[in-house]
């Protein structure tokens, strides 16, 4: 129904394209002749300049950041199997519940495609998380997309959607696709449902593991590429002085003794 996922700042950009549909190569997964119908329900901003006006915000404010750091959360809400009712206004409601969790200010984009063969409408909510205290605004997104939000996030949701719609719209199981479910049946449903979250929370821990593993690995790369160039630099110039010096020694050597007086070997 839903699911979260976190991007470096050199992530950003390519899942910024891919919501925008902006691509130098055709796409498989999306049939550009119904690209027409996608829309954005956020400001309208050049999103890239918006995360990293962020970062020059949170930076300037006294926050820390670095390439390792989480510049854009994503949450990809798609549209239930069997709903039947106002797609717009369920994806605006969605857009209006992910707002209270970041803060509309804080809003990158968000688009709605229908233009995914095989796949259900959904909604690419994007957002900066950037929490401010004390003036100082700082990104965090363990912070707000801790486990226990995650744990509660589809109840959350589907309470929002019942405030509008008046009845559940299928967000958390299929109780309505067929007919009224028994007590029991629901009962085991939803002990289902929070299994399978359990599990969704911890692939998406390992995973974000692994991508903060990945982005440790290729600081150090840069900076033992770094460290190379200058040690080879500083190599290149004591290799320059000390030739000058065996000069120089050669010659006060032939000033001040002589050839016949002086045999001094700098290879020795």
């Amino acid at each position: 129904m839903a699911h979260f996922a976190k991007y470096t700042l050199a992530q950003t950009r390519q899942e910024i394209n891919h919501d925008r549909r902006k691509y130098t190569a055709k796409r498989e997964n999306v049939d550009s002749n119904l690209s027409h119908k996608n829309y954005n329900l956020a400001p309208s901003h050049d999103p890239w300049q918006f995360v990293k006006d962020k970062i020059a915000m949170s930076k300037n404010s006294g926050g820390r950041f670095n390439s390792r750091s989480v510049a854009v959360v994503s949450c990809v809400v798609s549209l239930p199997a069997d709903f039947v009712g106002d797609e717009y206004l369920f994806f605006t409601t969605a857009k209006k519940h992910l707002d209270k969790v970041f803060g509309d200010e804080n809003c990158v984009s968000a688009w709605v495609h229908y233009d995914e063969p095989g796949a259900k409408p959904h909604l690419h909510y994007k957002a900066t998380p950037v929490l401010q205290k004390n003036g100082v605004f700082q990104f965090n997104a363990k912070a707000i997309v801790s486990r226990s939000f995650l744990s509660r996030f589809h109840n959350d949701l589907e309470r929002s959607m019942t405030a509008v719609f008046g009845h559940t719209v299928g967000i958390i199981n299929g109780a309505t696709k067929n007919g009224n479910l028994t007590v029991p049946q629901l009962k085991y449903q939803r002990e289902q449902f929070i299994n399978l979250n359990k599990d969704y929370i911890s692939l998406l821990d390992e995973y974000n593991g692994l991508v903060e593993e990945y982005n440790d690995l290729l600081e150090n790369i840069d900076q033992l590429e770094k460290k190379k160039i200058s040690l080879q630099s500083r190599c290149t110039e004591l290799r320059k002085k000390l030739d000058d010096l065996i000069i120089q020694n050669h010659r006060v050597a032939d000033s001040v003794l002589g050839d016949d007086d002086f045999d001094f070997d700098l290879a020795r």
